[in-house]
């Protein structure tokens, strides 16, 4: 687990947060015990659960649905620029595009919103007017 993980979860206390991976639900779901933070998230939504992986829109959609919140709603922070950030967008939702190791190589393939760390979160929702439910 990375060092920010925490905090930011810490800090989102009062979202609704959920993750979509194209894992497995058991191994998604023992790896989020073993970090201690399953309690943290709504929905943990798996391509195996949502008949769909990324970067379909139906997971996406489908993670929405469980959540009750419309796509439009939503803020889904990935580290794949292509699978999550440019597929949450295609979606419609806020996709954002968690580089940490800064890929000066494929800046040119996205202009929307990136972070290089999870710190950053909470100054995002708040440039983007989100606020707790």
């Amino acid at each position: 687990m990375f060092d920010d993980v925490l905090e930011c979860l810490e800090k989102l206390d009062g979202y609704k947060v959920g993750v979509i991976t194209n894992g497995q639900e058991a191994q998604q779901i023992n790896k989020l015990k073993r970090c201690g933070i399953l309690s943290e998230f709504d929905v943990v939504v798996t391509s195996q659960r949502a008949g769909a992986a990324k970067p379909s829109a139906d997971i996406f959609v489908y993670a929405c649905e469980q959540l009750r919140e419309s796509a439009s709603d939503c803020v889904y922070i990935g580290d794949n620029l292509k699978l999550d950030a440019i597929a949450a967008t295609k979606a419609g939702m806020l996709g954002v595009w968690l580089d940490r190791e800064q890929k000066t190589s494929e800046i040119d393939l996205y202009d929307g919103e990136k972070i290089n760390s999870l710190s950053e979160v909470p100054a995002l929702l708040a440039k983007q007017g989100i606020c707790t439910k």
